[in-house]
């Protein structure tokens, strides 16, 4: 199979187990249930070497700046230390700081994966 045809099929098996866990009841009624989930489902992608197909679902979550996606990118950009899409959370912190994404409260949980992600705040 070719390297984009992977790619592909990778990103529909990560976006079917992302959204068979944002479809999930308990996730309705619970953020850490859905975090868990989201986070165990990234796990997986990668244990498949679904790698770039994560990053390009993560992403394009990143991109659509809403709830509870955007957020959860960036949990699972942090805990995976997914330092590709460093670029992509520095993108988000500035449009939350220039309001032109989430209340600026937000910024605290994009600072907290860059700094996991390392080099954050250096000169």
């Amino acid at each position: 199979m070719s390297a984009k045809k992977e790619l592909i099929r990778g990103k529909v098996t990560v976006l079917v187990e992302f959204d068979t866990n944002l479809a999930d009841p308990g996730a309705q009624k619970s953020g850490e249930y859905l975090r868990e989930h989201i986070l165990d489902s990234a796990k997986r992608a990668l244990d498949r070497k679904d790698k770039d197909a994560l990053i390009e679902v993560l992403r394009e979550w990143l991109d659509e700046r809403s709830e509870p996606k955007t957020m959860l990118a960036v949990e699972v950009i942090k805990e995976l230390r997914l330092t590709e899409l460093r670029k992509d959370l520095e993108e988000l912190r500035d449009a939350i700081e220039k309001r032109k994404a989430f209340k600026p409260f937000y910024v605290r949980w994009v600072d907290s994966a860059l700094t996991t992600l390392g080099n954050f705040g250096e000169v």
